[in-house]
C-alpha cells in the first residue's frame, strides 16, 4: 500500500512541477508529449517563465532545474539540440519513501533515422521503452514530418499497460513560415498493450499578428477527453503581458503573466492562475537574471493556496539555470 501511495504522489508531482513536452520519446520543454510513456518533469501547472506562444524555432540549449514543494525534492536536467536529439534526466526524492528516476533521450542520425529511450525506475521496479523512427525534413528547412513507434521492453512500473510489445505508432510534424509556426501529433495505440483504442490527437500553432503581439492556440483530443487553450503573448518596451484561456473537461481556467525588465539583465513579475477547481487563484512570483548572453538564472515561487488542499495547493520553490548555445 505504501508503494502505491508513493507512486501516485510521484506521478502527481511530474504533472505539476517546474518550468513543457519530440520523436516518440519527448523532451520536457517542447510541445509534444505521449500519455503512454513515463511521466516527465514538466510544467502542466506552471507554464514557463514567459513566451507561452511564439513562432521561432527552438535553439540548442541545456537546462538544470529543481522544484522544492512540501515533503519533496525534484531535480531535472535537459540537453536539447532538436526534437529528435536530446537527453532528459529527472529525479524525485520524497522525505519519506523511495525515490524515482526517469531518463528520456533520443538521437537523430544524418540519414534521417532516430532512436529513443524512455526509462523509469522506482525501488526494485523499472520500465523501459525503445522508440525507433524516421524524420523527413521539409524543403528550405520549413519543418519536418517524423514517424515512429514505441516498443515496451518490460513493464513492472506505474503505467497501466497490459503487456510488453508495441505500445503505439506516432506521427509528429512541424511547419514554419515567416510569421507563424504550426505543429501536430497523432498517436495510434496498440489496444493489446495499452488497453485503449482511442487515438491521441494534438495540434497547435502561433501567429505573429504584429511586432509586439503573438496569438496562439492548442487542441488535444483522446476520445474520452478534449482540452484546448487560446491566448496571446505581448511585449511592449520593458513590459511583457501574456494571457491564456483553457477549457479542460468543462473546467474553465485562466492564466495571466506580467513581467517587467527593471534593468537589461533583471526581469521580474507575477503569474496568476484562476481555476474552477479552487476558489482562490494560484499566485507565482517570478524572477530572471541574465548572467550573460548564454546563461540565465530563473526563480519561481508558488504561494500556498488555502482553497486547494491537494498537492497543487501547497507552496513550492522552483530554480532553473538555462544555457543557450
Amino acid at each position: 500500500m505504501k508503494k502505491v501511495v508513493i507512486l501516485s504522489l510521484v506521478l502527481a508531482l511530474t504533472l505539476t512541477v517546474a518550468a513543457n513536452a519530440s520523436a516518440a520519446v519527448h523532451n520536457f520543454t517542447n510541445d509534444f508529449t505521449n500519455p503512454f510513456l513515463m511521466p516527465d518533469f514538466n510544467d502542466a501547472d506552471m507554464p514557463g517563465f514567459e513566451g507561452w506562444y511564439y513562432i521561432g524555432k527552438d535553439g540548442s540549449s541545456a537546462t538544470a532545474r529543481g522544484a522544492f514543494p512540501e515533503d519533496y525534492t525534484a531535480l531535472g536536467f535537459e540537453y536539447f539540440k532538436n526534437d529528435q536529439t536530446f537527453a532528459n534526466l529527472s529525479h524525485f526524492a520524497p522525505e519519506e519513501g523511495e525515490s524515482a528516476t526517469f531518463l528520456k533521450g533520443s538521437y537523430l542520425f544524418k540519414n534521417g533515422f532516430f532512436a529513443g529511450l524512455d526509462y523509469g525506475s522506482f525501488d526494485d521496479m523499472s520500465q523501459m521503452t525503445l522508440s525507433p523512427g524516421y524524420r523527413f525534413d521539409l524543403a528550405k528547412k520549413a519543418g519536418y514530418v517524423a514517424v515512429s513507434m514505441d516498443y515496451l521492453a518490460n513493464r513492472d512500473f506505474i503505467n497501466e499497460l497490459e503487456d510488453s510489445g508495441i505500445v503505439d505508432y506516432e506521427v509528429n510534424a512541424r511547419y514554419y513560415t515567416k510569421n507563424s509556426r504550426v505543429y501536430g501529433q497523432l498517436i495510434i495505440p496498440n489496444e493489446d498493450v495499452t488497453g485503449s483504442d482511442e487515438m491521441y490527437l494534438y495540434a497547435g500553432g502561433a501567429y505573429k499578428y504584429s511586432k509586439n503581439i503573438v496569438f496562439g492556440a492548442n487542441l488535444m483530443d483522446n476520445g474520452d477527453k478534449t482540452k484546448f487553450d487560446i491566448g496571446c503573448t505581448t511585449g511592449f518596451d520593458k513590459l511583457g503581458l501574456e494571457f491564456k484561456y483553457e477549457n479542460d473537461d468543462e473546467n474553465n481556467n485562466l492564466y495571466f503573466n506580467a513581467l517587467y525588465s527593471f534593468t537589461k539583465d533583471f526581469r521580474a513579475g507575477l503569474q496568476i492562475n484562476k481555476k474552477d477547481a479552487a476558489d482562490d487563484p494560484y499566485l507565482f512570483a517570478k524572477f530572471k537574471y541574465d548572467v550573460n548572453k548564454q546563461n540565465s538564472l530563473v526563480f519561481i515561487q508558488r504561494f500556498k493556496n488555502d482553497s486547494d488542499e491537494s498537492y497543487t495547493g501547497s507552496s513550492m520553490t522552483c530554480l532553473r539555470w538555462d544555457i543557450s548555445f
